[in-house]
């Protein structure tokens, strides 16, 4: 270890040596702070330094992040969260494979060198290229499903692994600024769709006034028409798309009718912090997304979060309910 200490550039490490292990206290798992503890007396009789020093400085002068997780016994994807708690640099992915390969070529005499550099000269058909290729496809498509999976998850865990925290940002802006904005509309819309939402504080208040009634249903498939469901939930989820293309989600359905019921949160739904992010006007404005619904067909309803919370206005609410579902019911007879 002193001769790593003493080839490693002191400007760079010095500043980034003497950490302690208390230091991780809330940032990271208490497993992986075990391990680390454990660890810390082996790195001790060993090295003669705390663990948190000896994996800095293996990192940086003999072994990759995969190697020395190994030794931790933790993932490789989790001693990296170790290094960015303490903001301990890590090699770049081109710094890594490039010593990955100095390493790898080191391992072989010349003799063997020698036979390497004659079997890769030497010509190679088109045809043994797609026999090559056929082969390999074969053996990846006899992989089950999970198989498959688990290959493409570690590769690209070791892949991030490697990455610092600069590069992995600077990898999503770049392929963000890729993509179209409507390609970013549709991924978000997908991601929206997938995501088992839970009803929150506001939203429960009002599932309250509709047990209230007896009109609520837990979920869309066992509901009776003119009964009102969640349907933000991921079972439930129902999905409206207005003429210019946006796709709108509501917080609660009638079944069997065209109407929706939405809250508004006094703080999440207001001017004052949704216009500096740049959102839609009817992300603050009831009337707006009142409008939106109704040149599809839709009545929507708009109940704030301080209507919910004043008894009086929660029986006008309660009436309101009522009178619309009755008033739809008699226009289908």
């Amino acid at each position: 270890m002193k001769k790593i200490i003493s080839r490693i550039h002191w400007k760079k490490g010095k500043q980034h040596l003497g950490h302690k292990l208390e230091e991780l206290q809330g940032k990271i798992g208490l497993v992986t702070l075990q391990k680390l503890q454990i660890y810390e007396q082996q790195a001790r009789k060993e090295y003669g330094l705390g663990a948190l020093d000896t994996l800095f400085l293996l990192h940086h002068e003999e072994k990759s992040m995969v190697e020395l997780a190994r030794m931790v016994q933790i993932s490789s994807p989790t001693l990296a969260r170790v290094f960015d708690a303490l903001n301990l640099p890590r090699l770049s992915m081109k710094e890594a494979s490039k010593r990955a390969v100095i390493k790898y070529n080191s391992s072989f005499t010349s003799e063997q060198h020698r036979e390497r550099m004659r079997k890769a000269s030497g010509y190679v058909t088109p045809e043994q290229l797609r026999e090559r290729g056929r082969k390999l496809y074969a053996s990846f498509a006899a992989l089950t499903s999970e198989q498959k999976k688990h290959i493409r998850r570690l590769g690209g865990l070791r892949t991030q692994a490697l990455l610092t925290h600069e590069e992995r940002s600077r990898r999503a802006k770049k392929f963000s600024a890729s993509r179209t904005p409507e390609w970013r509309r549709k991924r978000a819309i997908k991601a929206r769709l997938a995501i088992g939402r839970q009803p929150n504080v506001t939203e429960k208040a009002m599932i309250t006034i509709l047990q209230e009634l007896g009109v609520y249903a837990r979920d869309a498939a066992s509901a009776q028409e003119g009964q009102v469901y969640y349907a933000d939930g991921k079972e439930n989820k129902r999905c409206f798309r207005s003429l210019d293309g946006r796709y709108f989600i509501p917080d609660f359905k009638v079944k069997g009718h065209n109407i929706v019921f939405e809250i508004y949160g006094d703080l999440w739904h207001s001017r004052a912090f949704n216009e500096p992010l740049g959102r839609p006007e009817y992300t603050w404005k009831p009337e707006k997304k009142i409008a939106i619904y109704a040149e599809i067909g839709i009545l929507c309803k708009v109940y704030w979060e301080h209507e919910l919370q004043d008894q009086i206005r929660r029986e006008e609410i309660k009436q309101e309910v009522l009178e619309i579902i009755a008033a739809c019911e008699q226009e289908l007879t």
